[in-house]
């Protein structure tokens, strides 16, 4: 089926059916065959799978009609897990099987939000129903008094997709008030941001029934997120939701088109630094800032910038376990260019978390206030040096952010470390004095030992990057 033609706005690129991203969940809930013609009629294109809410094929007058007509519109159909759960606490495994057969379902979903099904018979059951239909697992309770650990929530789905399930289900009711939504429907934004870097992100179907879940879970990850539960008679509001044509990101996805209009200098990569940062705060007035972290790089970098921009925008992100040195560096660099640092912090963070789960305790401390950082911002600038580890040897001078959308600059990209000291003691600056005690790349004081390059950071470990550029 075709995708969105799109005559002349120039909106967010959408792929056609069948999709394996930008996925619409639909949820129906006792649909008659009239509603359903209407709803293809006019929303078709945008409809990606169906889920018969709970038990209702079970109780659904003409349920073989119903199945054939959205076979008619090329649309899988799935049953609510909520009916699998009841399958499972009779003990009616093979009959239900052998009724999906007969009623020709493709697609079948393996729940415990209400039931509980031991982890290992639930990955076993996920593998054999794998074995004859396509599996959508999900994983949450839908008791909004059960608090599941994030980093379970990513353990569990992982586990899932490995033993054979084709995407895993985010749960959150169909009114958006358990599993990932508080029950006041406020979004459990450290929750979505531990699995989104824990979990393969087109592997993920987020349940986002109401218009403002949308709006951010699109604000947050792009238009080709996908999203479940929604109703059918919300299909087309999401669909301009995901297009930039309602209010709620019509902002968000002007603002990215146009970003990506911007013409990159042929010459770029020839610029020296000083150059590189005149460039973004000219082409972004008001919208760039310096990401600072108080290593030699970003003392070069405030330098620069503040000669060119006395008001120039400096964040930085608190894990709350920087050294001593670097909180005074940090309040000596205000003191110096008379300026503000804007501090991005993370929420609460279990004690001992670091040494449990590194990947969560990444996700909670920097990634997730980086992101909010980065949200107001057309283009940000970093102290990235290419010969700084293998992940960064192809960092440009400047570039679009794909993972951020916005775009990254990168002046000291060509840089050695002998670039750095001596533009520093050239202009007498003040720096870290971790520096001078063999710490030549500084982060946590649980994280950082001395050693040359990045050899010092998770001294011990494979990792390399903690996520903020990678």
């Amino acid at each position: 089926m075709p995708g969105f033609s799109d005559g002349f706005l120039g909106v967010p690129e959408r792929p056609a059916k069948p999709r394996q991203t930008g996925l619409t969940h639909v949820i129906d809930k006792g649909l008659n065959l009239r509603e359903i013609e209407g709803l293809f009629d006019t929303a078709g294109d945008y409809v990606d799978i169906v889920k018969l809410g709970w038990g209702t094929s079970y109780v659904t007058n003409n349920l073989e009609k119903k199945i054939a007509l959205y076979r008619h519109f090329e649309t899988p159909v799935v049953c609510g897990g909520t009916f699998f759960e009841a399958v499972y606490a009779r003990d009616k495994i093979e009959e239900f099987k052998a009724w999906l057969t007969d009623f020709r379902f493709s697609h079948v979903e393996i729940s415990d939000g209400t039931i509980e099904i031991p982890r290992d018979r639930k990955l076993e059951l996920i593998a054999d129903f794998a074995r004859d239909f396509t599996v959508l697992s999900e994983v949450g309770s839908k008791d909004a008094e059960v608090n599941i650990a994030p980093y379970l929530w990513a353990q569990w789905m992982q586990e899932e997709l490995d033993a054979g399930a084709w995407r895993v289900i985010a749960e959150g009711r169909e009114g958006g008030t358990a599993g990932i939504y508080r029950p006041s429907g406020e979004l459990r934004t450290g929750l979505v941001d531990e699995i989104e870097h824990s979990v393969p992100f087109d592997s993920l179907i987020w349940e986002a029934p109401s218009k403002e879940s949308q709006a951010w879970f699109i604000k947050h990850f792009g238009t080709n997120v996908n999203l479940g539960n929604i109703p059918p008679e919300e299909v087309i509001a999401l669909e301009t939701l995901r297009l930039g044509l309602r209010g709620d990101t019509l902002r968000r996805c002007c603002s990215v088109a146009s970003l990506q209009q911007h013409s990159l200098p042929a010459d770029v990569e020839t610029w020296p630094a000083q150059r590189v940062v005149e460039y973004v705060l000219g082409e972004f007035p008001g919208r760039v800032a310096l990401a600072c972290s108080f290593q030699k790089e970003e003392t070069v970098l405030l330098d620069m910038l503040f000669e060119l921009e006395p008001n120039a925008q400096v964040f930085a992100i608190d894990t709350n376990h920087l050294f001593p040195e670097t909180y005074e560096l940090w309040h000596e660099v205000e003191r110096r260019y008379d300026t503000k640092i804007l501090t991005f912090a993370p929420g609460p963070v279990e004690d001992g978390l670091w040494e449990k789960n590194q990947d969560l305790y990444l996700a909670i401390a920097k990634i997730e206030p980086l992101n909010r950082a980065l949200l107001d911002l057309d283009a940000w600038i970093t102290g990235i040096r290419r010969d700084q580890s293998p992940t960064r040897a192809g960092a440009p001078k400047l570039g679009w952010d794909e993972q951020h959308e916005l775009w990254k600059a990168n002046p000291l990209a060509d840089w050695s470390d002998e670039d750095c000291w001596a533009y520093i003691r050239e202009r007498g600056l003040p720096y870290n004095a971790l520096h001078d005690r063999g710490y030549e790349s500084i982060g946590d004081t649980h994280s950082t030992q001395p050693g040359k390059g990045r050899e010092g950071r998770w001294a011990g470990t494979e990792r390399t990057e903690c996520g903020l550029h990678t």
